[in-house]
């Protein structure tokens, strides 16, 4: 074996030894695998369930590369993956994907481990038409192999990932007791309160007068412990969640209709941006309940007598069948020490917040949808809020 090829196995465990998230290593090693077998370019297809779908590639438009989805059973690709073994293929059948990637000839290769197939590489050489038929096929077979390990090895960091949110998603109770306490010194302020109404009213020999004077006072402190009581039942008690695929530019723009006056009155500018349509898997009532939150949230951080702007994006990661969801606002930010208690129920900065929001929209995102929630945010220039939400997948035939 050459020194070049060495070197390019070098790269390659270099990659297992410091990537670990998974698009990074898909993209960089289809690249490695490309140079080194000196073949125009590769697609890399991975299991998932019964769909083959095409990850990262390199040499051919990104659109033309990814998020081709086959299905396992009756697809041309997906008997050369159940086959399991390396082939020299002539596009005799002009499917979907060769049409797209106008390929003559293609080889293919199985990625995987003695134990577990994972996906399958196939390269061509359409752009100089140069043959296949001196491709190295063991030096292909081996970087293969080595491509499979680091997959397995990004894969196993993502899963110890979920495992500390199935923990987080555990300290639940924790949570709810912490909350208890909390809420026992919420209730006490507006009882003393009203204790000491009742105690004057015994004093007043004019009730009217009384109530004339006090009267609002127990009232709003009723409401006050009403709506105390209501946000941690709010919190606590799980509504009926119904997980399907929902347009997700629909349920934005619902929300943004229903702020929209709102924003206008606070001189806050709302900007849609989404590049195609979107089907997540979520509920449609609780994730108009989420945008809506980030939203308000947003339009109260802008300073009064400022021009206020938030931009709300939404793309797809093919390599993470998820959809990227940011709101991004240019008011007053959040410090490093608050962005840590953002999702803590009862931490609020707001004068007449409760502590609810983020933390119900966090338990949302993460818990009920399987998808993620971040916040970036730096004093003076703004917040971006981020959120990842699974696809909803549609498969196709090859």
């Amino acid at each position: 074996m050459v020194n070049k090829e060495l070197l390019k196995f070098a790269e390659i465990s270099q990659i297992i030894a410091s990537t670990l998230d998974t698009s990074e290593v898909y993209d960089n090693l289809v690249k490695l695998v490309v140079e080194a077998v000196n073949v125009d370019r590769g697609i890399l297809y991975i299991d998932r369930n019964d769909t083959l779908i095409s990850v990262a590639g390199y040499g051919a438009p990104r659109e033309h590369l990814l998020n081709n989805k086959l299905d396992k059973n009756t697809s041309v690709f997906g008997r050369l993956y159940r086959d399991g073994k390396p082939q020299l293929m002539q596009a005799s059948r002009q499917t979907d994907v060769i049409k797209r990637l106008d390929a003559g000839k293609y080889y293919v290769v199985p990625v995987g481990t003695r134990h577990k197939m994972i996906g399958l590489l196939a390269v061509d050489n359409k752009i100089s038409n140069r043959s296949l038929e001196d491709l190295d096929e063991d030096l292909l077979v081996a970087l293969a192999g080595q491509l499979a390990v680091a997959i397995e090895n990004a894969r196993r960091y993502e899963d110890s990932q979920e495992k500390v949110r199935e923990l987080a998603r555990l300290d639940r109770q924790a949570q709810v007791g912490l909350m208890v306490s909390d809420i026992t010194h919420q209730i006490k302020n507006p009882l003393a309160a009203m204790k000491m109404a009742a105690q004057l009213a015994e004093m007043y020999p004019d009730k009217q007068q009384f109530w004339a004077e006090y009267g609002s006072i127990i009232t709003d402190e009723i409401k006050r412990l009403e709506n105390v009581v209501e946000t941690f039942l709010g919190f606590t008690r799980k509504k009926e969640i119904k997980i399907q695929p929902v347009d997700l530019e629909e349920i934005i723009r619902k929300v943004l209709d229903m702020i929209k006056v709102q924003a206008h009155q606070q001189n806050v500018e709302l900007v849609l941006q989404s590049a195609e349509p979107l089907h997540i898997l979520a509920d449609a009532q609780s994730f108009q309940e989420v945008i809506l939150n980030l939203l308000n949230n947003a339009i109260e951080a802008m300073p009064k007598n400022h021009k206020g702007r938030i931009e709300i994006t939404a793309a797809a990661d093919t390599v993470k069948s998820a959809a990227i969801l940011t709101i991004s606002d240019n008011g007053c930010g959040i410090s490093k020490e608050n962005q840590k208690k953002l999702f803590t129920p009862f931490f609020t900065t707001k004068v007449k917040g409760n502590g609810f929001g983020l933390p119900y929209v966090h338990r949302i995102i993460e818990e009920e949808y399987k998808g993620r929630i971040e916040v970036t945010s730096e004093l003076n220039v703004g917040t971006t809020f981020t959120i990842q939400i699974p696809l909803a997948e549609e498969k196709s035939v090859d």
